[in-house]
């Protein structure tokens, strides 16, 4: 059975895209997008059983990555729109199997996370960021 790919504008297709434009969708952010659990769930079951994206487990991140099928069919739709993402070398198209570069992908990543400060003293980058953690 050929894969197709889902309607556009639809929740599968919005994914697809996501996962397109990113390289990786982490699994933990799928709570993000719009719908109920149940209909997320099944929207990834739909798309895997499909083989449009596979899970991607390494370093303990485990994320959502397109097929070889699924890019060719998103830059058949839509090239304009996907040809910069997933074909030659841009970022998004390069191997993702180094920890840091996956770690970006995430609200815990090194970036986001608050720094550790070992007294009571803070410096003031510290604060600067920690306040802005805050009203993040």
């Amino acid at each position: 059975m050929q894969p197709r790919l889902p309607a556009p504008d639809t929740l599968p297709d919005i994914l697809l895209t996501l996962i397109a434009l990113s390289g990786e969708f982490p699994s933990a952010q799928i709570v993000r997008l719009s719908g109920g659990d149940a209909y997320k769930e099944n929207v990834v079951k739909q798309l895997k059983r499909e083989k449009l994206i596979r899970t991607f487990y390494r370093d303990g991140l485990r994320g959502l990555r397109l097929t070889a099928a699924a890019k060719r069919l998103l830059l058949e739709r839509q090239p304009e729109q996907f040809r910069s993402y997933l074909t030659g070398c841009s970022d998004t198209n390069r191997l993702k199997s180094e920890a840091p570069r996956r770690r970006r992908l995430r609200l815990d990543g090194p970036g986001l996370s608050a720094p550790a400060v070992s007294s009571n003293r803070k410096s003031p980058a510290a604060s600067a960021c920690t306040e802005w953690l805050r009203c993040w």
